[in-house]
């Protein structure tokens, strides 16, 4: 059966976290989803972790490695028509984060990228989580002058990522870029459109 969503996971010795998050994924609503795990460079249990799991595997070298090059190695590895992009310390809080993450992108052709909300942790610092509240709320809103987009819990459509990948050159902030250059075009990216 043919992957509908592709989940590429970016990692760095995540053994601890990293099977939450793939309990998380199996737990979902969806199907036919297909995990990419990129490793740059793990010396834990991270990859076997995952591969036990049933993930694909990708590699960059550490000293390779910027956000958006470990992104469109995954990104080029996934065979399905939607990525979605998490980090290998975040988690699931239920069932329908999977779908409700890409319903924009299935139900509006003018959506280019959404992100998902973000909830901190136990131990997560009161800054952190005020910053948790301000930026990924539970209200879903389309983005305004105030430009925000977050890959630690995002989707996008591959065929748009083929016209334009993330630029492997900047040390962060390779989301923003990404929707920002569709936003100009005349696409809806960046927005928190459904809480996930």
């Amino acid at each position: 059966m043919a992957a509908e969503v592709s989940i590429v996971v970016r990692a760095k010795n995540e053994a601890r976290h990293l099977p939450a998050l793939l309990d998380g994924i199996a737990a979902q609503t969806e199907r036919g989803v297909e995990i990419v795990l990129v490793d740059s460079g793990s010396t834990d249990e991270t990859v076997a972790l995952a591969r036990a799991r049933g993930a694909r595997i990708e590699t960059i070298p550490s000293d390779e490695f910027t956000f958006g090059r470990s992104l469109n190695i995954g990104v080029r590895a996934a065979s399905a028509p939607f990525v979605v992009v998490v980090s290998a310390h975040t988690r699931p809080v239920h069932e329908r984060w999977l779908e409700n993450l890409l319903k924009p992108l299935r139900e509006r052709p003018e959506v280019a990228m959404v992100y998902g909300r973000q909830i901190g942790a136990e131990g997560s610092k009161f800054s952190e989580n005020l910053d948790f509240d301000r930026f990924f709320g539970p209200d879903a809103r389309e983005i305004d002058e105030h430009f925000f987009a977050n890959n630690a819990n995002s989707a996008l459509r591959k065929e748009l990522w083929g016209l334009h990948p993330f630029d492997e050159d900047l040390p962060g902030l390779e989301d923003i870029e990404w929707a920002r250059w569709w936003r100009a075009r005349g696409y809806s990216a960046g927005a928190r459109m459904m809480c996930s």
